[in-house]
């Protein structure tokens, strides 16, 4: 019995990324000349009895007779041209010497099928070296039919092939890739086509639980490395088919994982660009020590800690435009060094520009990090703390909040917030719960509690309001609450330029320190509240400049001013129908500069409205020749108020 051979029945062209060439075109010509200007005869049948027209066209990579594969053959020499379905050359050979008894096409190689590529100056290489431009996945056995310890291993070897020739591009096509952890080195590039998703096996036992990381691939120099990029992925952390969350074990399953070696000075290189991530069990992108990353175009969903999370020091990271779609169930945003880098330092410098979070953030800067967000839309609750030196800046952005409990700033260190607004909305919380953004310059986790000082804070140009349903679920809304400080911290709160809206039952809240507020329109129902637990604390605060809307019916709120509090009032005119300032305890032993205007439509009397400061000047509203215009409130000894004249018009 004879031995037969099984060949592919017809010739397969590809195009220039390794894949069937659909809709393309064939020209075959005279030996040595352009095929298209200098066509030869082709046939369907080797007796050269069934002539094919040219061009002839593909399907498949096939060449197609009648909607049906088939051969080509010819009588002589010949040229040959192979043109994509948009006329771009694919290759080309213009001298084939050599005759074949099989199909021309099959019998060629394709180092040694020429390529031209268009354009002046354009230099002939072989089909062969054009390919490997670009290195695809399934070059090295790549398959969303793999398991997932044969695709890691297509995937590593890919890697290290580019890595080993000085760098290049890794294209992974359409499909689901399962894996394990895959170590990343630099000068790559890995791109994905529509569709790739890279994505972590059910129960994952292995130590390698993240799908791309750069820390076995360790960057050692004193300058950062050459850069490492990722584009057009989506990571799948498949949360569901691991082992579930019951703690912090799984806080760095990260999808991503950027490290560099902090016993240099060098960062990792890295950008990430047009990336989604879903389902992690843990971070979504992680930015640990001695990395210096640029994430652009970055969505995801239901990643569990965040789905960028900033976590090591010396560490810089830089986001433009990220989304947080659906949720996560931690914050879409989280900063919390938990290593440090280079030189011990913890320090993570962090920029923002554009970005959409359903579930809130968390911002843990320490050291001297610097945190600088711009055009944030939040739609969750806020936790943020810093060390003393820290620098936080917010711009343009918008807070939705819940209950106050979960939208507080512990440690503020340096913060500024200029055209911000903040937004209240219900959260579920039990009636009477309290909504707003909340201070503390102390932490009350810790016991003893930990207090620190000379801490800054500037809000500018803000608005401060709440929906309607805070009221209908009996919620009580504040605009700012500070909690307890004191003047020896020497802790400054500059409230400058802002709208309080009237749906709010508190404007500022103080509870001792030093406060300045300035020109603000305050229509909340208790413009500003000052407490005051006992006169240790002692308070320092400067009103310069409030107006207010129709709906407070009183100025001010002060529990107790003791001796050692100053309270510093100018630039500032109040209807006599809402002049009053309200007081549980009397605050006539504090000290008090200034005064406020009060507008008032007949002169002033003993049985007008009480409570309000002593050194007010009263101004009749419409000016008459000959009558009194101005008047102060005084406290006499031994006689109580009166109220002076102190401008007459004259006749």
């Amino acid at each position: 019995m004879t031995t037969l051979s099984i060949q592919p029945p017809y010739p397969i062209i590809t195009d220039i990324d390794g894949q069937p060439l659909e809709d393309g075109y064939i020209w075959i010509g005279v030996a040595g000349l352009n095929p298209i200007g200098n066509p030869i005869a082709v046939y369907w049948d080797a007796a050269l009895t069934q002539p094919a027209g040219l061009p002839i066209r593909t399907q498949g990579g096939y060449p197609m007779n009648a909607g049906t594969p088939a051969r080509l053959y010819v009588g002589s020499d010949y040229s040959i041209l192979v043109l994509d379905k948009n006329g771009s050359v694919v290759y080309s050979a213009p001298q084939a010497t050599e005759r074949y008894s099989d199909p021309v096409i099959t019998g060629i190689d394709s180092s040694e099928v020429t390529f031209l590529q268009a354009g002046t100056g354009a230099v002939v290489r072989s089909a062969q070296s054009k390919m490997r431009d670009v290195v695809s996945a399934l070059d090295f056995g790549a398959s969303h039919s793999n398991s997932a310890a044969a695709n890691r291993a297509a995937f590593q070897a890919a890697v290290d092939y580019l890595e080993g020739r000085g760098g290049g591009t890794l294209y992974i096509p359409t499909g689901t890739y399962e894996t394990t952890e895959i170590a990343l080195g630099w000068n790559l590039e890995i791109v994905g086509e529509a569709g790739a998703v890279i994505k972590r096996p059910n129960s994952a036992t292995d130590p390698n639980v993240r799908l791309f990381s750069t820390e076995d691939k360790p960057w050692q120099s004193a300058s950062d490395s050459p850069p490492l990029t990722i584009r057009n992925l989506t990571f799948d952390g498949n949360r569901a088919g691991n082992t579930p969350w019951s703690g912090y074990e799984r806080e760095q399953w990260a999808s991503v994982f950027i490290m560099g070696d902090p016993a240099y000075a060098g960062r990792r290189n890295v950008v990430v660009d047009n990336c989604r991530f879903i389902n992690s069990p843990g971070d979504g992108l992680s930015v640990y020590v001695n990395s210096r990353v640029k994430a652009t175009n970055i969505t995801g969903t239901t990643n569990f800690r965040g789905l960028i999370t900033i976590h090591g020091g010396y560490s810089e990271t830089f986001i433009t435009n990220m989304s947080d779609e659906l949720g996560t169930l931690c914050s879409g945003l989280h900063i919390e060094s938990d290593g440090s880098g280079y030189g011990g330092s913890n320090r993570c410098d962090v920029t923002v520009d554009g970005a959409r979070i359903i579930n809130g953030c968390s911002f843990g800067a320490p050291d001297s990090s610097r945190v600088e967000v711009t055009n944030l839309h939040m739609l969750g609750p806020g936790v943020s703390w810093s060390a003393d030196a820290a620098f936080h800046k917010y711009t343009n952005c918008h807070f939705k909040l819940g209950n106050l409990n979960n939208n507080r700033i512990v440690y503020p260190g340096h913060m500024q917030f200029t055209n911000c607004i903040f937004e209240l909305e219900y959260d579920g919380s039990a009636s009477g719960a309290e909504y707003g953004l909340g201070f503390r310059t102390h932490d009350d986790i810790n016991v003893p509690a930990q207090r620190k000082s000379n801490q800054r804070v500037q809000f500018s140009n803000c608005q401060f309001f709440a929906d309607s349903s805070v009221a209908s679920n009996s919620g009580v809304a504040y605009g700012i609450k500070f909690d307890i400080d004191a003047t020896t911290y020497n802790n400054v709160f500059v409230v400058q330029n802002c709208n309080f809206d009237s749906s709010l039952n508190y404007g500022v809240q103080t509870f001792g320190g030093i406060r300045i507020l300035k020109d603000l329109y305050n229509n909340a129902d208790l413009p500003v509240r000052c407490l005051q637990p006992n006169g240790a604390i002692g308070s320092d605060i400067t009103i310069d400049g409030m107006s207010l809307g129709a709906n407070p019916t009183s100025w001010a709120f002060i529990n107790v001013a003791a001796a050692n509090d100053i309270f510093r009032i100018n630039n500032c005119a109040v209807d006599v129908a809402q002049q009053a300032v309200g007081t549980s305890s009397g605050y006539t032993s504090g000290t008090f500069y200034g005064n406020r205007i009060v507008n008032t439509n007949v002169a002033p009397t003993l049985d007008m409205p009480s409570g309000g400061l002593n050194g007010d000047i009263f101004q009749i509203d419409t000016v008459t020749l000959g009558n009194d215009y101005r008047w102060i409130k005084k406290l006499v000894p031994n006689t109580g108020t009166v109220y002076k004249v102190i401008l007459t018009i004259p006749a």
